[in-house]
């Protein structure tokens, strides 16, 4: 397998592992929830048949001049949701606490966006490569806090010690 392959297979994984925490999580809460708040089970299963009442109405009566219809389910959903933040509000929960976790708000853990790959990926991918070249290990022990400015001699106008100090500050401003 090339290393590209190796690469891309990795990162794959290590989002599907992502995805599978975030549902976890969610999962976790939505029982936390339940266990303080009894009664937000009848009213996420009356959000769900509401949802699914539509749903069906858009499929089957979708003619022009049901926009009263349409607007009672909208103005319905809005109401349960209204509902839904304010138990989870007095409860002490945060009011998205119910909502889907996302590592990356901006693809939804998929690694792509409609313009291509989320920064996030790309991000992976360039770590991945580190991870399978090996110097990731070098790398770790890489840092601004450890390179040190008295190497460089303090003579010269500039002198190289200044020269690289102000180098050293104009990277530390991109990382």
């Amino acid at each position: 397998m090339s290393l590209r392959k190796k690469c891309i297979t990795a990162v794959n994984k290590t989002f599907e592992k992502r995805r599978q925490q975030n549902a976890a999580e969610e999962t976790r809460r939505k029982e936390e929830v339940l266990a303080k708040i009894p009664q937000m089970a009848a009213l996420e299963q009356e959000m769900e048949a509401n949802m699914s009442a539509f749903m069906t109405f858009a499929f089957e009566e979708n003619e022009k001049g049901n926009e009263k219809k349409f607007r009672a389910f909208k103005e319905k959903a809005m109401l349960l949701q209204g509902q839904r933040i304010e138990l989870l509000y007095e409860a002490g929960f945060p009011t998205d606490y119910l909502e889907k976790v996302y590592t990356c708000a901006a693809c939804k853990d998929t690694g792509a966006l409609d313009e291509g790959l989320c920064r996030c990926y790309k991000k992976e991918i360039s770590l991945e490569y580190l991870r399978l070249s090996g110097l990731e290990r070098i790398l770790k022990k890489q840092s601004f806090s450890d390179f040190d400015l008295n190497y460089y001699a303090k003579e010269g106008r500039p002198s190289p010690y200044q020269k690289m100090e102000y180098l050293k500050k104009y990277c530390e401003q991109y990382v």
